[in-house]
Parts: C-alpha cells; structure tokens; sequence
C-alpha cells in the first residue's frame, strides 16, 4: 500500500524528492503531476503533487526529506571551493573582481542586444596585484567582439535593405 510522505506545489520539488529517495534505495511515486502540468489552478482541489512511498519505507523517507530540507545533500559551488593564491605574494587572500561588466551595460544598452560576457580577474588583498584567471574565462574575447560587430552590422545591412526596397517600389507612405 502506498502512503503520502509530502504535498509539493510544483512538480519539479516533488520530483527532486522522488529522486533522492530512489538514490536511497526505496521506490517512490509522484501522483498528480500530469493534471499539474496541464492546469495548474488544479493544484490545490487536488491536493498538490504528492510523493508516495511503500507503507513500509514511509519513516525512513521522512528522514530523508528532512535530511534534505536541512540541506545536507547540497552539492558544493565549484568557484568556491576553489583557493585562488597569488602569484607573487603566494597568499591565499584574493578577491574577484569583474571589470567588463560596464563594457557589457554599455552594448546592451547602445545596441539593445544582451552579449553575455565573462572574464574574470583577481585581485590580492595584501599585495593589490592583480592578474587574469584564464581557467575560468569561458570563451575568448573575439567571441563578444565578434557578435557585437555581427548584430550592429546585420542592423545597418538590414536598415539599408529596407531603404532601397522603399526607394525602388516607391512606398512613401509605409516608408518614413
């Protein structure tokens, strides 16, 4: 017999349950999703998405959920977990700093386009020597050089076609 162990509102939650559980070994049964998924002002007439377990692994699945809502399964962040040490000093007190985030405001704002773009220096807090962390560049410079030079000039390409199309069919009116 199956026995409710949790009530979630998205499907989503009551899946990352369902999951952890059958890591630990018990099977586990998400009811409801699809009438979730398909009208979501359903969710409360039909109780939420439920996680359900066999009757007899219910206390043990308890445990788990309250393991992880107390966040012991959390995995941890690469960028933290990682020292960053100094080249010349050898200290391990270093801070990121990101400097091209103006670059990237400024061509948003100017072009209207969003180009994601990540380098990342650090910097030490003793010595103020400054250096780049090419680890964790994810793509070379050209590339955000490269697509802000494709969209502003597939702009002016696109501007000037539109201009002689005007020109030749003589469409004044639609045209200013």
């Amino acid at each position: 017999m199956l026995v409710t162990i949790g009530h979630y509102l998205n499907p989503i939650e009551a899946h990352i349950i369902r999951g952890r559980l059958e890591a630990e070994g018990m099977p586990a049964y998400v009811q409801h999703e699809h009438h979730i998924w398909a009208k979501w002002t359903l969710s409360l007439a039909l109780g939420f998405v439920k996680v359900q377990v066999n009757s007899q692994d219910a206390n043990a699945a308890l445990t788990i959920i309250e393991q992880i809502q107390a966040g012991e399964f959390a995995l941890i962040d690469e960028d933290e977990s990682e020292t960053h040490c100094c080249p010349r000093c050898g200290t391990d007190k270093t801070v990121r700093v990101n400097l091209y985030w103006k670059l990237a405001l400024c061509v948003a704002v100017l072009f209207s386009a969003a180009v994601p773009y990540s380098i990342f220096q650090m910097k030490c807090c003793e010595c103020k020597h400054s250096w780049t962390q090419k680890a964790l560049r994810g793509y070379p410079l050209w590339y955000s050089a490269f697509a802000i030079l494709l969209i502003s000039s597939s702009f002016v390409v696109f501007d000037q076609a539109l201009y002689y199309l005007c020109k030749i069919n003589h469409w004044n009116d639609w045209c200013i």
